[in-house]
């Protein structure tokens, strides 16, 4: 018999997006309705203060209160994990601590973002020192070498923590290293770790290596386009499904291609990844406002709004407000904005 996992999670969570008015202040009123926009779309879980949720922009006591907030809408959100690195090790533990208080579900941590760990022993280190603080919680570590820099392996890294770090319980795998170490990291300590990808572009190919969920930020905005591609890719080859398998796969194709263009249209913009340019996409396509960015990203200029707005009305993504509308001058009943412009490829 297999080891009982440390932690179970299957489906799409959210890294939700930290709320903001346009003074900069949390705006954690908006988190209920929020919470009801993820519920409705069939997302199992959410990611809190990592990188699409500014968790480095926030003071610890602002992190707190927006994981209080979360916390409340349990019930709606299923799972909820918080992540509480990217500060000092003692905001990190007084975080973790905090967390634990609340009966999360896991806790996540990034990895000491100046001194940098360089080899699997000083990781194994800072990471029980976090895990320490919330000892009956799950811990994820959060590997997104892209921004931290930090490359170590993560299958060695699992195989020496399983021992030292009892909490130890799997990765939010934000690489592209899918097919290679991804694959390694399901089957290391014997297969207890729970392993979630990270990036919209390799939604498929995880789904089809048996990865049993993923973090993506593109669940916020289109999860019932997502949840659709979530559940065909993850089909076995014979699978009895009624959709046949090669019109399955032209629509796994085509709801991939639909995913991976708003991050698209906001670098092609912006130039990179802008938190700004996906706030934007948030706040049209959902009508759940969750305020401009802070510093250090920038504002969108109104030259960057106007292409955006373009692009998106060129790969015929509809604004919520457009939506409601519509419905309203051709009689229909109007939906509340929460249920917006759903983007999907025909069925």
């Amino acid at each position: 018999m297999a080891p009982k996992k440390r932690f179970e999670f299957e489906g799409m969570m959210a890294p939700t997006f930290a709320p903001f008015n346009e003074d900069g202040s949390l705006n954690v009123s908006v988190i209920k309705r929020y919470a009801q926009l993820l519920h409705d779309g069939g997302i199992k879980g959410v990611f809190i203060n990592g990188s699409m949720g500014e968790g480095a922009s926030l003071t610890t006591e602002e992190r707190m209160e927006v994981a209080e907030a979360w916390a409340k809408c349990g019930d709606m959100v299923g799972c909820i994990v918080v992540q509480v690195g990217g500060a000092s090790l003692k905001d990190a533990q007084i975080l973790a601590r905090h967390a634990e208080s609340l009966n999360v579900s896991a806790i996540a941590s990034l990895p000491h973002l100046y001194d940098k760990p360089t080899t699997v022993a000083d990781l194994v280190d800072y990471c029980g020192e976090v895990a320490s603080a919330a000892p009956n919680t799950p811990f994820l570590y959060y590997h997104i070498p892209s921004k931290t820099g930090v490359n170590i392996p993560m299958d060695d890294f699992l195989e020496a923590g399983a021992s030292a770090i009892p909490t130890l319980a799997g990765l939010k795998f934000t690489s592209l290293e899918v097919e290679g170490e991804g694959v390694r990291c399901l089957s290391a300590a014997e297969g207890v770790m729970t392993i979630l990808t990270g990036f919209e572009k390799s939604l498929t190919l995880s789904r089809k290596l048996k990865f049993p969920g993923a973090i993506n930020g593109v669940f916020n905005l289109m999860p019932l386009e997502a949840g659709r591609l979530f559940c065909l890719a993850g089909l076995p080859e014979d699978s009895t499904c009624c959709v046949p398998k090669e019109e399955r796969e032209e629509q796994i194709q085509c709801l991939q291609t639909k995913l991976n263009t708003p991050w698209e249209i906001v670098i092609e913009t912006c130039g990179h990844f802008s938190i700004s340019g996906t706030k934007y996409f948030m706040n049209t396509l959902t009508g759940i406002d969750v305020g401009p960015a802070r510093k250090p990203h920038m504002p969108l200029s109104a030259v960057e709004v106007k292409a955006i707005k373009a692009a998106m009305k060129k790969n015929g993504f509809v604004s919520c407000s457009e939506k409601c509308r519509k419905r309203s001058e051709s009689g229909c009943v109007k939906e509340n904005c929460r249920r917006r412009a759903e983007s999907i490829c025909s069925q």
